[in-house]
């Protein structure tokens, strides 16, 4: 039964979209269950920046797809479990190179695993994930693919090339993961092109074995590469034959129509949103999908069971396992009391990490020739107000690398290496670069994961400048810890009382009590001059609602939205979503 509900009718009448409570699903001869860029959030989203629920877990995410796997059979209907890359780097149970997440992972039953680039860059990373008997790829086997992603000492694809999913009623599914054309992988693997991968014979063979294909592909849902697969496929097996693509890597929700027998859809990330695709094999195909926004509560209304039976053993077990690896990684240990959210879309974050945390926690002694840099990807999450614990650290700051100086850079060469550079450029530095003075030297900080970038400028613009690495225990994610611990109060219990150093932009406790108390007596004044207009207000209001033709439902009930049924019979091209 439908509590809220809303129908909207696009420009073209094939393409409609429903919003409803979670109590369906839009079922259909295939189905598939996905997840994307996870980054290791299996305990869930235990704080929420935009205030809806996502605490279920990957305990909660077993149970659910294993009851969607029961009323598949019930329906005689095929269904699929898939994870589209980027398992690491994110939160403390994944900290520092996945080890500890792995397990967990290892314990969900994914029909189909891909390879994100955060799989990549890291050789300890790429360990985890290559060792014989315990790492990702030898447990999932021929489910983990690797279709453009090969070993640089031997050419073998890290996993499989692509994967035949057998179906019902004779029915075939051919499956590829395919990863954005990238460039700065770990020197032991090389990610080939995907225009070089689909005139591939190897490619040509699978896709003669499917009667659909489902591409995996860890890229923007509107990359041009799909359109690049996507253009081979039809010149290999004609315009009828039907393609969904999975896409990833943005950390976005997005879809787009491709043509009358193909689209490309995306599924968020921080497992903030449990993807289901359902697919109809009529002429031309329909396709069906839902954003499910994942809380207990609504996973347990859309598989339609109790909330005491809803967990399964092996879910149970997850959580027990989750659980434990918490405690035993001290995840949940207090370590400050933020006086004010950090955002990565704050520049005063930005400001604070480069200008005070990075200098004062390094003890950089001359700040006069101080410049810095951090890559605008830097910051993932929020690190909010009030208790700090180091989970929170490690998802707001994950990367844990080590920290580099280039000592006595002339500003000229400084601004050469940047400009010449257009990640470099966008990158966040610690002066505005046009203050930047050439007759002068920096001494410049920068994280590893610029290394190599910076190493080639200074050849190409000096031969005599030095980079060594900066001597000190802490990196990008501890020297966070390291930072609340000595400047912010260690509970939130202690109020305005002082603790440690409050370093130069950290905000007072006594300055926030003093702007609440002030804004508290302004509202208790307002709210006694203004009741009477209140009143009149409300009526106003009331009387209005009785003439509302949508019922229940208006722009503010948006949050209390589970989940997004988008149906779609492709016979418009040009329509976007």
């Amino acid at each position: 039964q439908l509590k809220k509900h809303r129908f909207f009718t696009a420009i073209s009448p094939l393409l409609f979209c429903i919003v409803v409570n979670g109590s369906s699903l839009p079922w259909g001869k295939l189905n598939l269950i996905v997840v994307t860029d996870v980054h290791t959030w299996v305990s869930g989203q235990q704080r929420q920046i935009d205030g809806i629920q996502k605490t279920a877990d990957y305990g909660d995410l077993l149970s659910f797809s294993s009851h969607l796997k029961n009323i598949s059979t019930l329906k005689m209907a095929d269904i699929f479990l898939l994870n589209n890359g980027d398992i690491v780097d994110g939160t403390g149970i994944g900290y520092p190179n996945g080890e500890s997440v792995t397990p967990i992972i290892q314990k969900i039953p994914f029909d189909l695993v891909n390879c994100g680039n955060h799989e990549l860059y890291e050789n300890a990373t790429l360990r985890n994930l290559l060792t014989p008997n315990s790492g990702l790829v030898s447990h999932f086997s021929e489910n983990y693919l690797t279709s453009n992603t090969v070993l640089t000492s031997t050419g073998k694809h890290l996993g499989n090339k692509y994967r035949i999913l057998p179906g019902r009623d004779g029915l075939n599914y051919v499956a590829f993961g395919f990863l954005y054309n990238m460039k700065d992988s770990s020197k032991q693997v090389k990610v080939q092109t995907v225009q070089h991968t689909v005139n591939q014979t190897w490619f040509r063979e699978a896709l003669k074995m499917g009667n659909a294909a489902i591409i995996l592909a860890h890229m923007d849902f509107k990359d041009p590469l799909i359109d690049v697969i996507l253009s081979r496929v039809r010149q290999l097996q004609g315009n009828e034959y039907p393609v969904v693509f999975l896409t990833g890597h943005t950390h976005i929700r997005g879809s787009s129509i491709l043509d009358r027998y193909a689209i490309s859809i995306e599924f968020g990330h921080y497992l903030d949103t449990i993807g289901f695709v359902g697919i109809n094999f009529t002429s031309p195909p329909t396709f069906n999908f839902s954003n499910i926004v994942p809380s207990r509560e609504n996973l347990v209304n859309i598989t339609n069971i109790s909330s005491d039976r809803f967990d399964t053993e092996e879910g149970i077990e997850i959580k027990r396992i989750i659980s434990i690896t918490r405690k035993a990684m001290s995840l949940d240990e207090v370590i400050g009391c933020n006086p004010r959210t950090l955002s990565p879309n704050d520049p005063f974050t930005w400001n604070l990490y480069l200008n005070t945390v990075v200098p004062v926690m390094l003890h950089v002694k001359d700040r006069d020739n101080y410049f810095s840099m951090v890559s605008p990807g830097a910051f993932r999450y929020n690190l909010f107000q009030g208790v700090v614990t180091r989970d929170d650290v490690i998802s707001f700051s994950p990367f844990h690398e080590k920290f580099y100086v280039a000592s006595g850079v002339m500003g000229s060469i400084l601004l050469g290496i940047i400009r010449n550079d257009t990640f470099l450029a966008s990158s966040s530095h610690s002066m505005n670069i046009s203050n930047i003075k050439p007759e002068k030297q920096y001494n410049f900080y920068f994280p590893g994961f610029y290394k190599d970038r910076i190493e080639a400028g200074l050849l190409q613009f000096s031969s005599t400048v030095e980079l060594s690495a900066v001597e000190t225990p802490l990196n990008t994610t501890s020297v966070w810890e390291k930072y609340i611990q000595e400047s912010w109060p260690r509970s939130c219990e202690e109020g305005l009382s002082n603790h440690g150093t409050t370093h130069e932009n950290t905000l007072s406790f006594g300055a926030i009590a003093g702007i609440l108390l002030a804004a508290t007596f302004v509202v208790i004044l307002g709210a006694y001059a203004g009741w009477n207009i209140i009143l009149k207000q409300r009526r106003k209001r009331r009387d209005e609602q009785n003439r509302d033709p949508y019922g229940t439902l208006r722009l503010d009930d948006q949050h209390d939205i589970s989940i997004d049924n988008l149906a779609i019979e492709l016979g418009d091209p040009s329509v976007v979503v």
